[in-house]
């Protein structure tokens, strides 16, 4: 049993009668077992294959399923999985994979490294974050059936931290050569090699998974099935934490309120250490190609109109940092607070639109602008409402759209029928995998989810990116990420809001399911419940 105690938020459990109340889908009122974990996801999740970025439900159930190369520990150190064993270069540009043997496909296929080969170059075309880690892929060769070597045109220091299930999925090429890779029917029906195999997926309902009877780790998974239930409403999604009927509830799904309250009750645990190496901040995105938006002043008003402060306090109840940039204090090394800040002042902003040309109509407005917000936590959508009232007060009008998670990233990635985003984003454990994906002009296509949805391009930031990206001088990457956050800061596609952290929900009597750095992402092999 893994040891959670030097990373627990905090552990406290619980019930409450007044909850029965609440009016349940089918499979909330049924026994459940407990070789069986019931898993919320907040929002259907809109594919089950993270080919393209995904979406949170994407990113808790495709590990499950698809795996990774490797796997992580809790100090961020890779460990084999799919990958028995590895080598790099002395100039740190070839990496040899030594593939597992024996591993098939849920389907009976045998694991090779053509699977490995096709995924890789696959996620370098279509994944917002693989096109800049694999943007200096030079060759794959696959000829040995369990061996990869993968050449790079120059050495990538975090390499080797993003070829985990959640980020680079090992797909079957078998069901996908031939095909467009992100139309293809298996991303809604996924076959791997993990510990889980797809079973159903009814959409708005949830998921299942069952448990994979001939995976290549012996005596995995402890779990017989996992269930994800599709709760979109956030007070239903306290009854059913409180009520026992969902096991595993992630990324602060309800009011933070809420979860002062059930972690006060014996039957529940809160805890923080799914997400100590992801540096998450709310942002508002500012689509660049609107007419107003194009007006570095209007944005400079915008960022001015902003009370963060309000954010933080209101939305966040204080738990976290008002957010300086595009890297966070997460992001420790590369972290720096000598940018360009604008402070609240409604005043500054009511000029600076007056002087962009924009007065106030007979009706107080001066234009009209579409926020979407991505449907994540109830904070963030109450940080979109605090938006929406502090753009109103200086006359700037605003259409609020708020749907599904697949309504909004066709609005926002690729119809491009929004103005304002106001998005959470996790900087990752690299800023080179989690944020070059949001800046990088060569990440301006559409159809590709969470990449640079605003149309920023300065050759000047590509070029530090780029820089950055192969740096193998800790200090000089340092100084070229430092140099970054003052152009953006300057530039301003986007008004950094809050620095915060999330946290689990769980059955005070699930264990391990935190059993390595990969979180309550990773596979869950080892998760089991205590009786």
């Amino acid at each position: 049993m893994t040891d959670l105690s030097r990373r627990t938020f905090t552990t406290l459990f619980g019930a409450s009668a007044f909850a029965l109340a609440f009016a349940r889908p089918d499979w909330a009122t049924a026994a459940t077992a407990r070789d069986t974990l019931n898993f919320l996801l907040p929002n259907d999740p809109g594919t089950l294959s993270n080919l393209s970025g995904g979406s949170i439900g994407a990113f808790y159930i495709g590990a499950k399923i698809n795996e990774g190369l490797v796997s992580y520990d809790h100090d961020q150190n890779p460990m084999p999985l799919l990958a028995s064993a590895w080598e790099v270069s002395e100039d740190a540009r070839i990496y040899t994979f030594h593939l597992r043997d024996g591993v098939k496909w849920h389907d009976g296929t045998p694991f090779t490294s053509r699977d490995v080969a096709y995924s890789i170059r696959t996620l370098r075309e279509h994944h917002p974050r693989g096109r800049s880690v694999f943007a200096g892929l030079v060759d794959i060769d696959a000829t040995d059936p369990l061996k990869v070597v993968v050449t790079l045109e120059d050495p990538v220091p975090y390499f080797l931290y993003f070829l985990q299930g959640t980020e680079t999925p090992i797909v079957a090429a078998h069901l996908y050569e031939g095909s467009d890779p992100l139309a293809n029917p298996v991303n809604n029906a996924p076959v791997g090699t993990g510990p889980f195999k797809f079973k159903e997926w009814v959409p708005g309902s949830h998921v299942i998974l069952e448990k994979n009877a001939e995976y290549w780790d012996l005596g995995k998974p402890t779990l017989a099935t996992i269930v994800y239930k599709i709760i979109v409403d956030p007070a239903a999604r306290a009854v059913a934490i409180e009520t026992g009927e969902v096991d595993l509830a992630v990324e602060t799904p309800i009011s933070r309120n809420e979860i002062s309250r059930l972690a006060q009750l014996p039957n529940i645990a809160v805890e923080s250490a799914s997400y100590e190496d992801e540096p998450f901040y709310t942002r508002l995105e500012f689509r660049l190609a609107n007419e107003h938006l194009a007006d570095l002043r209007v944005r400079q008003a915008i960022a001015h109109a902003i009370d963060k402060q309000l954010i933080l306090d209101v939305a966040y109840l204080g738990q976290g940092a008002i957010a300086t940039g595009p890297l966070q204090p997460g992001s420790h090394r590369f972290y720096t607070r000598d940018v360009t800040l604008y402070d609240f002042d409604v005043s500054k902003a009511e000029a600076l639109l007056d002087e962009a040309g924009f007065p106030r109509g007979a009706d107080g407005t001066r234009f009209t602008l579409r926020l979407q917000n991505y449907p994540a936590g109830p904070d963030h959508r109450s940080a979109a409402e605090i938006v929406k009232q502090a753009l109103i007060a200086v006359g700037i009008g605003i259409e609020h759209n708020v749907g599904d998670v697949a309504a909004y990233i066709q609005a926002v990635y690729t119809d491009a029928a929004f103005d304002l985003n106001l998005t959470p984003v996790n900087t990752n454990k690299d800023p080179a995998i989690g944020v070059h994906r949001l800046f990088w002009s060569r990440n301006i296509k559409p159809g590709v989810a969470f990449s640079n949805g605003s149309g920023y391009s300065n050759p000047e930031v590509d070029r530090i990116l780029e820089a950055a990206a192969i740096e193998p001088d800790l200090t000089k990457r340092q100084a070229l990420y430092v140099e970054f956050q003052q152009i953006l800061t300057r530039d301003l596609p986007e008004v950094p809001l809050v620095a915060f952290a999330h946290v689990t929900l769980a059955n005070a009597k699930l264990k391990d399911y935190v059993a390595n750095g990969d979180g309550v992402k990773g596979d869950l092999a080892s998760a089991w419940f205590e009786t």
